[in-house]
């Protein structure tokens, strides 16, 4: 499959009842946290992960374990909306906050063995601005980085093959002070982990 990245601004989400304004104030109603790894290690951001039920798949990132947190009805609406925009069916959504200009995501791919490699991986801006870096994969020369800077209202996805052959990163910002950002990162969970309650009703 091809490999894409896009990028639309959408200056606000009003037509399914959300402003972006009314949209931070509802993410910050969420309980979001700072995990820490078993040595004490606190993630850099603060994070939420919010799943349709009956799934109650935990995400593992790196050394992090996080727990699911069913989505509330009015994030329900939004992913449907967002799924209608982007023609994929979303289902999961990692949900960061970078409250401080030093808040920051390292090079990753969004390959987790709960999804297929090749999905599309939606992300939404909400809130201060913040370079987002993209790197290949199979090299860490500097000169192969390109930077986008997202803003609130910025609707981003990544296409095809994009988790296998690229690595993306937010970097901090030190120096200054550009308020908190929210990113919703939108994913169609399918490879269930054997406990979820999918398979293990209740």
């Amino acid at each position: 499959k091809a490999t894409a990245i896009s990028r639309s601004r959408i200056a606000s989400v009003a037509f399914c009842a959300i402003s972006l304004q009314d949209l931070s104030s509802r993410l910050r109603s969420l309980e979001m946290t700072r995990p820490k790894t078993s040595n004490g290690i606190y993630m850099p951001r603060k994070t939420a992960w919010v799943v349709v039920p009956p799934c109650s798949c935990e995400y593992k990132y790196g050394k992090f374990k996080i727990p699911a947190v069913d989505m509330p009805m009015w994030l329900r609406n939004l992913t449907t909306l967002v799924s209608g925009i982007c023609n994929v069916d979303l289902n999961s959504v990692n949900i960061n906050e970078y409250a401080r200009a030093s808040d920051s995501v390292a090079w990753h791919a969004d390959d987790e063995s709960l999804f297929n490699n090749s999905m599309t991986v939606v992300s939404l801006s909400v809130g201060a601005a913040r370079n987002f870096q993209v790197r290949p994969k199979s090299g860490k020369d500097l000169s192969n980085i390109a930077t986008i800077r997202l803003h609130s209202g910025d609707l981003l996805t990544m296409e095809g093959n994009f988790q296998q052959e690229f690595q993306h990163r937010i970097l901090p910002e030190t120096g200054i002070q550009n308020g908190s950002r929210f990113n919703l990162t939108w994913r169609p969970l399918t490879q269930h982990r054997q406990d979820c309650d999918v398979f293990n009703p209740t």
